[in-house]
């Protein structure tokens, strides 16, 4: 099998969606799309950026994390940050298995964020994987 093979048979077992945010390619007119490993990372952006009862396409939809939006950027957070994380995750996308969060306070405090370090296993594929998401613990913050 050639080395350039496997990504592509792994994106078609993940399969196809669309960008998210969600955006109109103004040149085509089309939907942009995500495919395998970088489809799974922007579905789980969508759902951590979700606040829950803000989608009006299931208002259970989301995570609780924005309810530690102005809280102190202290260790004493970081269960219920993980928590939050694991079980939103767990919930909203069954391609993954969630492996550990890891949170990185250090790198963005002077900037009220969080970096949120998130390694997942990839069920169909048996791929372990892991993301960066930036949490800002103040709204506008980014």
């Amino acid at each position: 099998m050639a080395n350039g093979s496997l990504p592509s048979l792994s994106n078609d077992i993940i399969g196809k969606g669309f960008e998210y945010p969600f955006k109109i390619n103004p040149a085509t007119g089309t939907t942009n799309t995500r495919s395998g490993v970088s489809n799974i990372t922007a579905s789980i952006i969508h759902i951590l950026d979700t606040h829950i009862d803000e989608y009006f396409g299931g208002r259970e939809f989301g995570s609780s994390l924005y309810d530690l939006v102005f809280a102190n950027n202290d260790p004493q957070n970081d269960p219920l940050l993980q928590h939050f994380i694991i079980d939103s995750i767990t919930k909203w996308e069954p391609r993954v298995s969630i492996i550990g969060v890891y949170i990185d306070r250090a790198s963005g405090k002077e900037h009220g964020t969080m970096i949120v370090g998130i390694d997942f296993l990839v069920l169909q594929t048996s791929e372990q994987e892991n993301m960066v998401y930036p949490f800002y613990l103040e709204e506008g913050a980014s």
